[in-house]
């Protein structure tokens, strides 16, 4: 147990730092704040990607809907038209009663 408590120490002992490394960590920070011209230009480039890809969405949508609604409106004219030609189909298929009066002169009247 006490070679491991020994090892332990050894390991979390305090040591100086390598002759430089602080400079080098702020070199090296620096140098990843800069930003060059390919890296603006990648930004831009996926900025009007997805803005284009938005408006291209939303185009889509719109017409998706836009069809939906011309569908209903179909739907609701068929409606419409089926009822008056069913209203049209029973009259026609109605039995009639005609009542024919003959008038002084010989013509006829046709009454319903």
């Amino acid at each position: 147990m006490q070679d491991i408590e020994v090892r332990l120490r050894a390991a979390l002992r305090r040591k100086d730092a390598p002759a430089g490394l602080a400079s080098r960590i702020i070199a090296q920070a620096e140098g990843r704040r800069r930003w060059s011209l390919a890296h603006w230009v990648a930004v831009a480039a996926a900025v009007a990607l997805m803005a284009s890809l938005a408006w291209q969405y939303q185009s889509e949508r719109e017409r998706r809907l836009q069809a939906e609604d011309s569908a209903r409106q179909l739907e609701l004219a068929l409606r419409m038209v089926a009822e008056r030609l069913t209203k049209a189909e029973r009259q026609v298929r109605a039995p009639e009663t005609r009542v024919i009066r003959l008038q002084a002169d010989g013509q006829q009247e046709n009454m319903q």
